[in-house]
């Protein structure tokens, strides 16, 4: 099978795509636990971890910055996923923190969802807003993003 790589875009977009680059990181990181049979306590720790140093205000950003300006189905899919990864994060935390396909199914949600903004959303956004609007949306997100993720967890279990 084709891995399938990220597509390169300059301006308003392309700070949410590096975000994305680390989103894919920790996938592939609880995948590596996973098939290295690393206990569950670790990833539980990790996934805590990348949620509240990164991942939760990336989807809140994503949100308040681009999806609530255009009502269609696409940004409609893009909350509904983006709730899909919060339920199963709820689920990780306090449900289902022993069990390894609870990971996995919030590895697939965050990969689908990511390949769908960058293929179809991030497109059709830039297609439809004004530049004006992305050129003045552009300087909350790069103001967002001054400093990157930071990539230093501790416990390099992958």
């Amino acid at each position: 099978m084709k891995k399938k790589l990220l597509v390169h875009r300059d301006g308003t977009m392309a700070s949410l795509g590096k975000d994305h680059h680390y989103d894919l990181m920790f996938c592939w990181r609880i995948k590596q636990g996973i098939k290295k049979r690393v206990d569950t306590r670790r990833l539980f720790q990790y996934v805590q971890y990348f949620w509240f140093h990164h991942l939760r205000e990336h989807l809140s950003e994503e949100e308040n910055l681009l999806f609530g300006r255009v009502q269609d189905d696409f940004c409609k899919r893009g909350y509904q996923e983006h709730n899909q990864i919060r339920r199963q994060i709820r689920k990780i935390f306090y449900h289902e923190s022993q069990q390894p396909g609870a990971y996995l199914k919030l590895v697939d949600l965050l990969t689908a969802h990511i390949h769908f903004e960058e293929d179809v959303l991030f497109p059709h956004l830039e297609n439809i807003l004004p530049a004006r609007f992305l050129a003045e949306v552009s300087h909350p997100i790069a103001a967002l993003h001054e400093q990157s993720v930071q990539d230093d967890y501790a416990d390099v279990f992958w």
